[in-house]
């Protein structure tokens, strides 16, 4: 397995708490990193990820589709581990496969259509000067 050295780096990985997002987190961690995990239910977060439970992890509550909730948890993240130099997109939530071209852009809606929305409100505040 490759290995990397994140150590002093910040990560904010979105849909951290289970699925992909917790197998990102978990690696980040393993590698150095100190993570934020931005999630709608950071309470109901694998236990693969849950017990790194500690000063080098924060969990939030997070709707990625709003940009108060992303900007609080912002806040939050960079007070604790300071600027977010790794940011991962990977909040979602499962639904029946749609083209790309036909999802609709709308912003604050939690469903299938709110990925992109959401993923352009993390990526947009989290890379603020």
């Amino acid at each position: 397995m490759n290995t990397y050295d994140f150590s002093g780096k910040c990560a904010v990985v979105t849909g951290g708490a289970n699925g992909i997002g917790a197998a990102v987190a978990e690696r980040a961690l393993s590698s150095g990193a100190r993570v934020a995990i931005w999630d709608l239910a950071p309470d109901r977060a694998e236990d693969r990820i849950a017990r790194h439970a500690g000063p080098d992890v924060l969990f939030f509550q997070v709707d990625v589709s709003d940009p108060a909730s992303v900007d609080g948890a912002l806040r939050q993240t960079e007070a604790k581990f300071g600027n977010v130099d790794i940011l991962v997109n990977s909040a979602g939530i499962a639904g029946r496969p749609t083209r790309l071209p036909s999802i609709p852009w709308m912003p604050g809606r939690r469903s299938r259509t709110s990925i992109l929305p959401g993923h352009s409100c993390a990526a947009g505040l989290s890379c603020r000067e």
